[in-house]
């Protein structure tokens, strides 16, 4: 089924140290009721309430960059992380509910949400480079791991010398 999307703005006044904003979105029929928003600043008049109308082809435009904008961002995000665990023998499957992975010199912590469904990532702990877990203690259904990286593996001698004189590279 082809998706038909319904573009809407709506127009919500301020609330607290928030200034009024314009919120672009769309409904498709396959979810009614679901409404996904992306949303930038507005000089318009203030309005009571949310008020809506229909979306004009510079606010779809505006969206649609938006949307995009935020995918390029998870792409590079999930390239990242996934650069950074491959430096361990790890991917996001050894994690029950992974959410983030940073890098601070010669470790590496993975943030999960696993603790709040009392699940362990048996096969991160099973993992040579595994250091340690600790659950958040601002939010309990965090927990994090930390692992050592490894040194890198390096080959002793010239390669291209030893190739030269017919030793090959095989097994190097």
């Amino acid at each position: 089924m082809s998706e038909t999307r319904k573009y809407f703005a709506e127009t919500w006044p301020p609330f607290g140290n928030q200034p009024e904003s314009v919120h672009v979105g769309y409904e498709t029929p396959d979810k009614p009721g679901h409404r996904t928003y992306a949303s930038y600043q507005s000089s318009g008049p203030i309005v009571d309430g949310r008020v809506r109308r229909p979306a004009t082809e510079a606010e779809i435009a505006a969206f649609e960059a938006e949307v995009k904008k935020r995918e390029d961002w998870t792409l590079a995000r999930n390239a990242e992380d996934d650069a950074l665990l491959f430096l361990c023998g790890l991917n996001r499957d050894d994690f029950v509910r992974f959410r983030s992975v940073d890098r601070d010199g010669d470790r590496l912590t993975v943030c999960t949400r696993e603790n709040g469904v009392g699940a362990v990532s048996v096969d991160a702990i099973r993992n040579p480079n595994y250091a340690s877990r600790e659950n958040d203690e601002g939010d309990s259904t965090y927990a994090t791991y930390t692992f050592k990286v490894p040194e890198p593996v390096t080959v002793e001698g010239d390669v291209s010398a030893r190739a030269a004189k017919g030793g090959g590279t095989r097994g190097l």
